[in-house]
């Protein structure tokens, strides 16, 4: 089929935006701030973007509360629910704006957010009903399978093109370029999108799999779904003991409003105690420090329906949480947010289970793969901060002259070398096989956030070099990268890829890309018609090339066989008249009766429409032993008379011979009749009291003397 793809399949043109953007936590002050950067600003006369997708890193905080709380939250319940609907209104309304003079409107398709990251899709209104199989799931990366870092991810069929985009949150700091690189490999390997095409056979196998599981379980006498800790009632929380999942869900929500209602002052002044009682509420004790709190005043958290749709997280993960504690949860995050100058390996996560999982498939399985996002690659540290920050004031003076514009180029090649995100896809350790536009913008990454800019002010618009501060190395953190698949028809081609200054909430600024990409469009009746007609030239060339052989006659002999003349034809005839036929009589001699002798080969080859005789004859002196005659008469009824020679076609039919000796036949019926006749004449002596003595003299004529 892929010799005619070119008769059933045409192409479309699809302008992709991805813009990334790590917010600090912070929202616009207006959605009219947010134009600059999701305004293409494009001479070519392409036109607005068909599809639009919008990361988001750091929507809330990522410190301890807002994460552990949501690693128990499902639905819509999770942390930072309130924060993303309203970066969603906001930039719903950016794109109105945009829009507003053009014949088309935006419709918003799918969020998918955990905890920080978040990932929006719009579509153009026409192209709507074009994308379908629109599933939104997230991966955790942090330790322990936490969500502080991670990706937000959305597949959809777009036409008859397979589409996976993501927007990823990457360990932080300059010396974990090995962790960052596991992030990649975690996310991108990971099979969590449904695959309908293999869902079926997928679902016959993991029944068949939980029964072998429950099967086994009940041979170690375990029962299903029994919590690892003693006494532990079966799917319980490990610490609520009787108490309803429902109470402890409400519990975690509690916990949840006294984080964002200030909860974070109450660390500062409390130190490590508050989070010494957050493990008791969180794991069994419920009340907050010096606030008592009944399960039953708690209301109930909101319906599962509601708001956003928030991605689907691996269940293991919860499942490890629910096994430690909240202190051990605080002490992993600050391990992960520590800057320390080794990259040492840690446990990561398994991926093992999610290798070729049947129903499922991961980023990579698709046509097109857009990822973007805060991935963190830093300058590397090779290359001191006072030294970047001299290249950069290079890179940022005025290009007056040649001779400067050549500093200036040279400058900008020193610290693209140095990127740890090129040189780490130049060693093929990660990304591999994606696309990335040069890097013609300033670093991303360190800035002062503020409310309140001034642009042309350095503390505005230049990096926080602030003595009193320590001082971050400026980097490339913000990221967009892409893959076609490998055979795949479709083409990506970059046609803008910026940052955008202006906006200034962030110590980050953010960036986009525009993306001008040719997907497939199958039409289906013209694609069944060609499979049809291929499927019946098929037929035909197996038809032509299969043989079909006839067997004319028997083999059968009337004489003992010392009659020479006595010879048995059968014809073998081949009906093709296109293919030649090789035959053979199956086991070759030794399949042949033992009375009987081939005088013809006992294999060959006939051509289109060929025949042949094969000729045979009785063989009275069997391999010397005996000959089938009067002189031997045992041997006789030894021997079955009759017999069935296989001849196998190889390439076509299989037919068979019949052989028989019909004077052995005969020969054994005389043979059978007298021997019944003897047994019936020693029978009716015996009857007559004379026995068999005297019936015996009295065939030979003895008389008495």
């Amino acid at each position: 089929m892929r010799e005619h793809e070119s008769s059933y399949q045409t192409t479309l043109p699809l302008t992709f935006f991805a813009g990334t953007y790590n917010v600090n936590g912070k929202t616009p002050n207006s959605s009219h701030d947010l134009v600059p950067w999701l305004e293409t600003e494009l001479s070519t006369g392409v036109g607005d973007p068909d599809i639009v997708a919008v990361g988001l890193q750091e929507v809330v905080d990522l410190n301890a509360g807002n994460v552990v709380v949501d690693s128990f939250m499902t639905g819509d319940n999770g942390v930072g629910k309130e924060k993303v609907d309203e970066w969603r209104e906001k930039t719903t309304a950016a794109l109105d704006i945009i829009a507003c003079t053009r014949d088309h409107k935006y419709v918003h398709l799918c969020t998918s957010h955990m905890v920080g990251v978040v990932l929006s899709v719009y579509c153009k209104k026409e192209w709507e009903s074009k994308i379908s199989d629109v599933q939104p799931v997230c991966v955790p990366t942090g330790k322990m399978g936490l969500a502080n870092k991670g990706a937000a991810m959305i597949r959809m069929d777009v036409a008859d093109t397979s589409m996976c985009i993501l927007s990823a949150h990457f360990a932080a700091h300059r010396s974990k370029v090995r962790k960052r690189n596991r992030d990649f490999h975690t996310i991108s390997t990971r099979n969590v999108f449904r695959d309908d095409d293999t869902k079926d056979f997928a679902d016959l196998t993991m029944k068949e799999q939980k029964r072998e599981k429950e099967a086994a379980s009940q041979r170690r006498g375990l029962s299903r779904g029994t919590s690892a800790l003693p006494g532990a009632l079966p799917g319980a929380l490990p610490g609520v003991g009787e108490e309803s999942k429902d109470a402890h869900r409400r519990r975690l929500s509690v916990v949840n409003q006294e984080i964002e209602g200030g909860a974070a002052s109450q660390k500062q002044k409390r130190g490590s105690d508050w989070w010494e009682n957050a493990d008791n509420v969180l794991f069994g004790n419920p009340s907050l420090p010096g606030k008592a709190v009944s399960s039953a005043s708690v209301p109930p958290p909101p319906p599962p329906d509601a708001g956003v749709v928030r991605g689907v997280r691996p269940s293991k993960d919860k499942d490890a949480l629910m096994s430690i504690s909240a202190r051990e949860i605080s002490k992993s995050l600050r391990e992960d947010e520590e800057d320390d100058e080794e990259d040492v390996e840690d446990e990561g996560q398994d991926e093992s289970q999610y290798v070729s999982e049947l129903g499922k498939m991961c980023a990579l399985d698709h046509d097109i793969v857009v990822w973007m996002g805060d991935l963190n690659y830093r300058i590397d540290v090779s290359m001191d901060i006072k030294e970047v920050y001299e290249l950069l004031n290079v890179i940022s003076s005025d290009r007056s002259s040649v001779s400067h514009e050549a500093n200036v180029d040279e400058a900008v090649d020193l610290l693209i070398n140095k990127d740890q995100l090129v040189i780490e896809r130049a060693a093929g350790r990660v990304f591999k096989g994606f696309d990335e536009g040069r890097l013609l913008f300033m670093p991303t990454y360190k800035y002062i956030p503020t409310n309140q800019p001034n642009p042309g002010d350095r503390e505005t618009d230049w990096y926080d070099d602030r003595p009193d501060k320590k001082m971050r190395c400026p980097a490339w953190c913000d990221r967009v990268l892409w893959r076609v698949q490998d055979g795949c028809c479709e083409t990506v081609k970059l046609l803008q890829y910026r940052r955008t200054d202006g906006i200034y909430i962030s110590d980050h600024k953010p960036v986009n890309a525009l993306l001008e990409c040719q997907i497939k469009q199958i039409d289906r009746e013209k694609r069944e018609e060609i499979l049809q007609s291929i499927v019946k030239q098929s037929h035909e060339k197996v038809e032509e090339l299969h043989v079909a052989c006839k067997v004319t006659g028997a083999w059968e002999f009337e004489t003992d066989g010392h009659d020479e003349d006595e010879i048995s034809v059968v014809t073998l005839e081949n009906l093709s008249k296109t293919a030649p036929a090789k035959w053979s009589l199956e086991n070759g001699k030794a399949g042949v009766p033992c009375w009987m002798r081939v005088l013809t080969s006992f294999e060959g080859e006939l051509g289109p429409g060929e025949k042949i005789e094969m000729r045979a004859r009785i063989e009275p002196d069997i391999d010397g032993e005996y000959h089938i005659d009067d002189s031997n008469e045992n041997a006789i009824d030894d021997i079955h008379p009759g017999a069935i020679i296989k001849v196998n076609v190889h390439n076509g039919n299989t037919v068979y011979v019949a052989c028989m000796n019909k004077w052995l036949d005969r020969r054994q019926k005389e043979r059978a009749a007298a021997a019944t006749t003897q047994a019936r004449e020693s029978s009716t002596a015996k009857k007559s009291g004379g026995g068999f003595r005297d019936s015996m003299k009295h065939k030979m004529g003895w008389k008495k003397s």
